[in-house]
């Protein structure tokens, strides 16, 4: 994998997937814009359109030098732009290929499902207002190196950026100089294939969420068409939607898709839900034997157009409102759920 490019307006929610939001869908790609809506009032849910033309999305949730870590002559500098690349460039078609089939009631979706959920958990890794999120869960990774020499010869570059622009970041999303360059190691060593195994660390994430027996998975795919195709699926400056109950532990997140369509994804631990259910046919040992010997099943459940997908569209836009950072995005000037 090359580090050195000339990138330097640098997406931490790629343009493609905005594209899938965009105002004028069907412009050139330089061309297409998204409305952006600025938090005024949190609790209240309120917003105000920025602007009635909306923001150009070559430029929009992106900054100047945002991962990279070296900079050489004639504007080359090493950044992490071709390891997003790498899941970037399905993304379109698998999230297109995704919709149709869940329509379909297609069971051929194992590809496609884990193109989404590799390219929705990059981006909560990799945006900027999640640093100290993400150093939450995963910082523990930096007190490690890669094992290939070459790939900690970059990783070490990490630390010795020194120029201006990393206080710019540093001031912009809040954090101190040492926190931003753990959240930069954090995604290298998410991103490389380290002990050239031929898949990285994210890849054996995502894997482990659709094979591990030990949690239940379930997906719900919401979509409006038709007589609600007006209705539209808000984009958060935070890339997802935590939906999660405190109360239960469980993981339940939600990420747009398109416009016109989102995802929710649900993980529970099978153990504590067989334990806090006292109408289950056998001991917890004895069924945890019987799910662990079997292939994991992923319920995936598509709501279209009905009352509880339109619910739980206003639940979504109201939700992302309540945990953007500052701002929100949206292919329509009205909100659905306000």
């Amino acid at each position: 994998m090359s580090f050195k490019n000339q990138t330097k307006n640098q997406h931490f929610l790629s343009r493609i997937e905005q594209r899938l939001n965009a105002i004028n869908f069907n412009s050139e790609k330089d061309s297409m814009r998204i409305y952006s809506f600025l938090l005024l009032e949190r609790d209240e849910y309120k917003v105000e359109l920025e602007s009635r033309n909306g923001n150009k999305i070559s430029s929009n949730l992106a900054y100047i030098d945002l991962y990279s870590f070296d900079f050489l002559d004639n504007g080359i500098r090493y950044n992490l732009e071709d390891a997003f690349g790498r899941y970037e460039e399905k993304i379109h078609a698998s999230t297109l290929t995704f919709i149709n089939k869940i329509e379909n009631n297609s069971n051929d979706i194992q590809e496609e499902l884990n193109d989404v959920l590799a390219m929705k958990f990059l981006n909560f890794i990799r945006n900027p207002f999640n640093i100290k999120k993400v150093l939450n869960t995963f910082g523990a990774l930096a007190d490690y190196n890669p094992l290939n020499s070459k790939l900690r010869a970059e990783y070490e570059k990490i630390e010795k950026r020194n120029d201006k622009g990393v206080d710019r970041i540093c001031q912009l999303f809040d954090v101190e100089k040492h926190q931003y360059f753990k959240w930069m190691k954090v995604i290298f060593l998410i991103l490389m294939d380290s002990e050239n195994k031929g898949r990285n660390m994210l890849d054996d994430i995502i894997y482990q969420f659709v094979t591990d027996r030990k949690q239940a998975m379930a997906v719900w795919v919401y979509k409006f068409t038709d007589e609600n195709a007006d209705k539209k699926v808000c984009l958060s400056d935070r890339s997802f939607v935590d939906l999660a109950d405190p109360e239960n532990g469980s993981l339940v997140m939600a990420f747009n898709l398109t416009a016109n369509c989102f995802i929710k994804l649900a993980m529970f631990d099978v153990r504590t839900l067989l334990e806090n259910n006292p109408e289950r046919p056998d001991t917890v040992e004895n069924l945890m034997a019987i799910l662990e010997s079997t292939p994991k099943n992923i319920e995936i459940r598509l709501l279209l157009n009905d009352e509880y997908a339109l619910e739980a569209l206003a639940h979504y836009n109201r939700t992302a409102i309540l945990q953007c950072h500052k701002r929100i995005y949206c292919s329509s000037s009205n909100i659905y759920g306000l």
